[in-house]
Parts: structure tokens; sequence; C-alpha cells
């Protein structure tokens, strides 16, 4: 009845901590929904779960609400799994097109980006033992436990956009940038570069100098991470001649 009336969306509580009515309204949604990331619960048994309950109220102020994209990036980094998960399910689209003026945590400086690529990000700079000077200032509050607690739930939230589509959707507004696959590939995180093969993610992206993700595995080759080579060679051969025939070239290229 009030968004009928043309209630406003964007007011925020007034009981310090400033959230708007969408918020408020996952708060309630979350009540009595168990899942936990360490008893072997997946994605989609917590979409299922979530699609399970009476999700009005959360569509209709998802559909009104014009900053739902600056909502489902604090839940994301957050590490609020359950709540990006009930946002995704009332209005995937809308979330997977926002595109956000975000901090990069290795150049120190803001860009223009999905919530998709926003997160893997963030992943890929808590992926290695020991941080870059840049990504340390903002994690030294962490120990070692609590970094790698919030990158499972980076990893996982990077399953649960994968689910919705959000890599179908294209990359950052700033195409001088890498793209996560090659970003994966310059940091070596193999973990990564296993998630975004398990999608259709374009294999032939290049950086600004031209250098592909197979490109920086066989750089990282000569520097003890052959897996990573491994899994994207086995990857860009088995997707058709062209690209196996691509594949050799860069090989012969660093030898």
């Amino acid at each position: 009845m009030l968004l009928e009336k043309q209630a406003r969306t964007d007011l925020e509580s007034r009981d310090g901590r400033r959230l708007l009515p969408l918020e408020l309204s996952l708060c309630n949604t979350r009540k009595d929904l168990i899942w936990d990331l360490d008893d072997n619960s997946t994605i989609e048994d917590l979409v299922v779960q979530i699609s399970e309950k009476d999700l009005t109220t959360l569509k209709l102020l998802a559909d009104k609400t014009e900053e739902i994209g600056d909502v489902a990036y604090r839940m994301a980094e957050s590490g609020r799994v359950v709540d990006l998960a009930a946002l995704l399910v009332v209005a995937a689209d809308k979330i997977n097109e926002s595109i956000l003026p975000v901090r990069d945590a290795v150049l120190d400086c803001k860009e223009k980006t999905t919530i998709y690529e926003a997160v893997i990000r963030e992943a890929l700079a808590l992926g290695g033992p020991t941080p870059s000077l840049r990504v340390a200032k903002r994690v030294t509050v962490l120990s070692e436990s609590e970094r790698a607690e919030k990158r499972k739930l980076l990893l996982y939230e990077i399953e649960l956009l994968q689910l919705f589509g959000a890599v179908g959707l294209g990359c950052c507004t700033d195409r001088k940038l890498p793209s996560p696959l090659i970003r994966a590939a310059q940091a070596g995180d193999e973990t990564i570069i296993e998630l975004l093969l398990k999608t259709n993610i374009d294999l032939n992206d290049v950086d600004a100098d031209g250098h592909s993700a197979l490109h920086w595995c066989l750089k990282a080759y000569k520097q003890s991470c052959p897996q990573q080579m491994k899994s994207l060679s086995h990857t860009r051969t088995s997707t058709g001649t062209g690209t196996g025939t691509r594949a050799r070239t860069h090989a012969l290229w660093f030898c």
C-alpha cells in the first residue's frame, strides 16, 4: 500500500544502523533459515531454502529500490551470503546489471565494475599467503584465519553469482583493466581459475599488452605453478582446432 502511494525507499532508519527498507526486509527474510558453510551445504541448497520462503515484500522493495546494487555489494563485501542470495532470487538481473564505482584493492583506485568482478577481485586480494602492501593496509586487522574465512565466503558468492548468470553479462566498463581470468592467472590463483573455467568465460580475452590468461600461466609456470597452465591449456585445446592452434602458438612464443 505504501509503495503504491509512492513511499520513498531511499530513507534510512534512525536507529543508528542507517538501513534502507530493503535491508530491514532482508533481516526478516533470513529468520529461521538454516544454512552453514561448514556442514557441506551447497549454494544450491541455500537457494532452494530461500525460494521456499514468502519473498513478496522483499521483491516489492527490490523492484522499487534504485540503490539495490549498492545494497547487494554491501552484502557481498561483508560476506553475507544468505542476504546476497535472497536479493538474487528476487532481482538477479537488476543486480547483475548494476555498475558501481568500487575501490580496487591492488591498484588502490576507484573503477566502475560489476558486483561479480568486484567479488572476484576481493577474493584474489585475499588469496595469497601474504597480501600486497596496498591490500595489507585494509586487512591488517584480520588474522590469517579470518582472512581465510572471508575468502571462503567470497568464493561461495562467486558461485552464487555464476548460478544467477552474472558471468554472461559482460565485465567492467574500463577495458584498460584485465579481465577476472587474466587477473587470476597473474595471481596464480588456481581455485579462482577453476571456478571461472566452469563458465562460458572468453578464453581469448587479452590485457592491454596483448597477453592472454594462458600467457600469464605459461609465465608463472617457471615459478612453479604448472597446474594453472595445465587447466587453461586443456580448456583451450578442447574447444576447437583454432583455439588449440592459438594455445600452441602461445607456448612456442614463450619457448
